[in-house]
């Protein structure tokens, strides 16, 4: 009786908090939580929490068979039709019911439930996220799965006759030698980059992910070819149907686009950023690859091309920093120098730590020269 009336007056205040609310700020409240609720509108909310209720089954699966971990999961949209879906949530429902039930008996086992499935609220609930499954959201509420086996262990313990309370030690302490096993061979590929993301790859190759990051790995190793040869893999393995509101497919051509060009592949790379329709991707995202394709039409001495690249990326999202700093560039090739002018004291006073800042600095400051020397012809 007590947990309902507190149910009541939390819901009867979170309601009172809404209204009030509505009348300070109107309709544009709603609409700014909405939006700050949300990180991805691929799926609605509702589609998200129906892919949630089968991720924290795999979650609690991967606590009592740890095989095959992974990083990322490459999860998609469930129907609502399918019955995985509907038993899965029938299970979840059934867990949290008893654990409400037995709340008085036992306590300590009802409150590891309880927190395990609120700790899990934020990302597996109603607030859409691009990645639908991660490996680190498990570590919080995993205490509440640990806390729960603990308790499972010394109640076995406690009830058991001698016997009973033997075979029990016996089943832990070749369950923790077990898990202990797993781990250290988990440490053992995280040590060794090129091993953990060649088991991420083999465990999910349907994942753009785990080929993005070997192939970032070759990139800082400066193993070039090899940078390019498991990115192209993984491309061509994933194909063209990856989600394009993903900021994993745009980083990943970010890289394949370095290595190609590290390779003197710069025609390729051209073209893998033209088959691309842009129009598919958000404003963010299509900024970066105008970016990378305004680059790639500089260095081939087109100027005047790029400019319009530069431009376009600009105006999809004005805080790209490596944007603003490409059109000053350009300008300035093609002496335009009144408005590169302008180009770089806004990109300075915008961007103040920019890793590149210094080579705007060396233009601004060389300005007077070229003027005199434009001048002079």
């Amino acid at each position: 009786r007590q947990l309902l009336a507190g149910a009541i007056v939390s819901i009867f205040l979170g309601a009172l908090l809404a209204v009030l609310l509505w009348f300070q700020f109107g309709e544009g409240f709603l609409a700014g939580l909405s939006e700050a609720t949300a990180e991805t509108d691929i799926v609605g909310r509702w589609q998200y929490l129906a892919i949630q209720v089968g991720v924290v089954w795999e979650y609690i699966g991967k606590w009592i068979l740890p095989l095959q971990q992974q990083l990322d999961f490459d999860k998609r949209p469930v129907s609502v039709s399918s019955l995985s879906l509907w038993l899965g949530a029938a299970g979840h429902l059934v867990v949290l019911v008893a654990a409400l039930l037995f709340r008085i008996r036992f306590p300590l086992l009802a409150f590891a439930v309880l927190f395990y499935y609120g700790a899990h609220l934020v990302e597996s609930s109603l607030i859409p996220i691009r990645d639908f499954a991660f490996e680190h959201r498990t570590y919080l509420p995993n205490f509440g799965l640990a806390l729960a086996s603990a308790w499972l262990i010394a109640f076995s313990l406690g009830l058991g006759k001698r016997q009973g309370r033997e075979l029990t030690v016996i089943a832990a302490l070749v369950l923790s030698a077990s898990l202990g096993a797993l781990t250290i061979n988990r440490v053992a590929q995280w040590s060794d980059p090129p091993r953990f993301f060649e088991a991420e790859i083999a465990t999910n190759p349907e994942s753009l992910r785990p080929w993005s990051m070997l192939g970032e790995h070759y990139l800082r190793t400066r193993d070039n070819a090899k940078a390019v040869d498991t990115m192209l893999r993984g491309y061509n393995t994933i194909g063209q149907g990856y989600d394009r509101q993903n900021n994993t497919l745009v980083a990943f051509l970010q890289n394949l686009v370095l290595a190609l060009d590290r390779v003197d592949r710069d025609r390729e790379a051209f073209t893998l950023l033209s088959e691309q329709d842009f129009e598919n991707y958000d404003g963010l995202n299509r900024s970066k690859l105008l970016l990378l394709r305004g680059n790639l039409i500089a260095q081939q001495g087109r100027p005047a091309t790029a400019e319009a690249d530069f431009r376009e990326a600009l105006r999809f999202n004005r805080a790209n920093a490596d944007a603003k700093l490409s059109l000053g560039k350009v300008l300035y090739q093609q002496a335009k120098l009144d408005e590169a002018e302008q180009i770089f004291e806004d990109y300075l006073v915008s961007h103040p730590f920019h890793i590149y800042r210094s080579e705007a600095v060396e233009l601004l400051e060389s300005m007077p020269q070229v003027r005199l020397q434009l001048q002079q012809q």
